[in-house]
C-alpha cells in the first residue's frame, strides 16, 4: 500500500473544545496528532448548542458541528433520533469525501457510519467503556429519576452489540475494556481487536519545580499537597477519599485539593466538614487547563480512588508524567497502567483504611532520595510506554492494516 496520507472521517459524540471530558478528548488527540502527520482528517460531532451545521478548521482538523438531536431519555425512540441524526450530518459531507476510513468514537456513530457505507469503507471503532456497563452503573447510582432509565439498558445493548457487528476492527485504550466487551458480546470476542492504549501530550511533561508551580498557584510552600482531579460523581469515590485521608491530614497539616465539579459538590463538602478536619479539604471547582498542569506539578501526592469502570485513566497519565506518586484502587484499567511500576500504591477499592495508608507512606516519603527514585522511575516508564510519536503510529498502522482487510 502507498504511504500517502489518508483521508479520515472521525465520529465523536462532542468537541473536545465544547465537552472537556476524557472519550472528547483522545478522539481530538488522535485527530490533531495524525493530522500532523499528513493524514486529512475530518472530525464530525454534536455541537454543544443549536447551530447551523458548519465546518471550521481547527489545528490542521476540519471539524463539522451539527445541531444536537433534542429528545427526551425516557423516549423510546431515543437511539433511533440520534443515529439519525448522525446519518443527515455524514450525508452533509458528501462532498468532502471519498474517505478512505471511518473512525467511530461511539455506538450511534458507527450505526450511522454502517446505515451510510455500508462495506464500502472500513470502519474502526474505537470502544471507551463499555456503554451498557456505563449507564447500569450511573442509573443504578443517581436519583430516582436516573433509575427508571433502567428500562433502556436492552437498547442500548442492541445499539452496542450492532456496532461491534458492523466495524471492520475495534479498537480499545485498555485490555479491560476489550475483555469487558468480549464477555458482553460474542461479536466483540470474534471481532480482530487492538489495544492501544492513549499518550501523554508534550504539555504535560513537568517544566517548573514543585515550589515554583505552588507560587504560580498562590498554594503555601510547607504543607503537603495531596491532589485529585474528578467528576464529582459517586462512581469516583472522592467521599472514600475524603473519610481515608481526614486523619493523615490532619497529623501532617496537609490538604487535599480536589479539582472538578458535579451533583455531589454540596454532600461532599458537607461529609469534609463532619471528619472535623474540614480545613485540610479544598474544593478548586474547575480549573483551566494552565493552572491544572501547574496543580500537577505542585503537589506530593495523587489519589485515584474510583469505584468502578475507569476503562483507562488519563489523570494517572499526567501524574506519571510529572514524577507524582499515585494511591489507585484495583479498578479497571488503572492496574494496567500503574502496575508495572507502583503495584505497592493500588489498594482496593472502597477501602477508605487501605488508600489513607498508603498516602500517608508517600507523604511522610516525600522529599526524601527513595521519593526522588520513585519519580524519576515513573517519568521514565511515562516516556517509554506512552510516548505520543509511538501511539499515533500504532494508529497509522491499524488504519492501513483495516483498509487492507475491508
Amino acid at each position: 500500500m502507498s504511504n500517502a496520507g489518508l483521508r479520515i472521517l472521525a465520529i465523536a459524540e462532542s468537541f473536545f473544545g465544547d465537552h472537556r471530558n476524557g472519550l472528547a478528548r483522545v478522539a481530538w488527540d488522535v485527530a490533531r496528532a495524525l493530522s500532523a502527520r499528513g493524514h486529512e482528517v475530518h472530525l464530525l460531532c454534536p455541537a454543544a448548542g443549536p447551530v447551523a451545521p458548519e465546518t471550521t478548521i481547527v489545528e490542521g482538523v476540519a471539524v463539522t458541528r451539527y445541531p444536537r438531536p433534542r429528545v427526551s431519555a425516557f423516549d423510546p425512540r431515543n437511539p433511533w433520533v440520534h443515529v439519525a441524526g448522525y446519518v443527515e450530518a455524514i450525508r452533509g459531507l458528501s462532498g468532502q469525501g471519498p474517505w478512505d476510513i471511518v473512525h467511530c468514537h461511539g455506538i450511534y456513530g458507527m450505526n450511522a457510519a454502517a446505515d451510510v457505507f455500508g462495506t464500502r469503507i472500513p470502519k474502526l471503532l474505537t470502544v471507551h467503556s463499555p456503554a451498557v456497563l456505563e449507564q447500569a452503573w450511573n442509573w443504578t447510582h443517581g436519583t430516582a429519576f436516573d433509575l427508571a432509565k433502567l428500562t433502556g439498558l436492552p437498547l442500548i445493548r442492541r445499539f452496542e452489540r450492532r456496532a461491534v457487528e458492523v466495524s471492520t476492527v475495534c479498537h480499545s485504550l485498555s485490555a479491560y475494556t476489550r475483555e469487558s466487551m468480549a464477555r458482553l458480546y460474542r461479536e466483540a470476542e470474534e471481532k480482530p481487536w487492538r489495544v492501544i492504549p492513549h499518550w501523554i501530550d508534550a504539555g504535560w511533561w513537568r517544566r517548573v519545580s514543585p515550589a515554583e508551580a505552588r507560587r504560580l498557584l498562590g498554594w503555601p510552600q510547607e504543607t503537603r499537597i495531596v491532589l485529585t482531579v474528578r467528576q464529582l460523581k459517586p462512581r469516583y469515590g472522592i467521599d472514600v477519599a475524603i473519610r481515608g485521608l481526614a486523619a493523615p491530614l490532619e497529623r501532617c497539616g496537609g490538604e487535599f485539593r480536589i479539582v472538578g465539579d458535579g451533583p455531589q459538590r454540596g454532600s461532599l463538602e458537607a461529609l469534609a466538614a463532619a471528619t472535623g478536619g474540614g480545613d485540610h479539604f479544598i474544593f478548586e471547582g474547575a480549573m483551566s487547563e494552565a493552572r491544572l498542569r501547574l496543580a500537577y506539578q505542585a503537589a506530593d501526592a495523587f489519589v485515584i480512588p474510583s469505584r468502578a469502570l475507569e476503562c483507562f485513566g488519563l489523570i494517572a497519565l499526567e501524574a506519571m508524567a510529572v514524577g507524582l506518586p499515585t494511591v489507585a484502587t484495583m479498578v479497571g484499567a488503572l492496574p494496567e497502567i500503574l502496575g508495572p511500576v507502583t503495584p505497592e500504591l493500588l489498594v482496593p477499592p472502597g477501602d477508605a483504611v487501605e488508600l489513607g495508608a498508603a498516602v500517608s507512606g508517600v507523604l511522610e516519603a516525600a522529599g526524601s532520595s527513595p521519593a526522588a527514585h520513585s519519580a524519576a522511575l515513573l517519568v521514565s516508564h511515562a516516556k517509554s510506554r506512552y510516548a505520543e510519536s509511538g501511539g499515533v503510529s500504532m494508529y497509522e498502522r491499524l488504519f492501513r492494516d483495516a483498509i487492507i482487510s475491508n
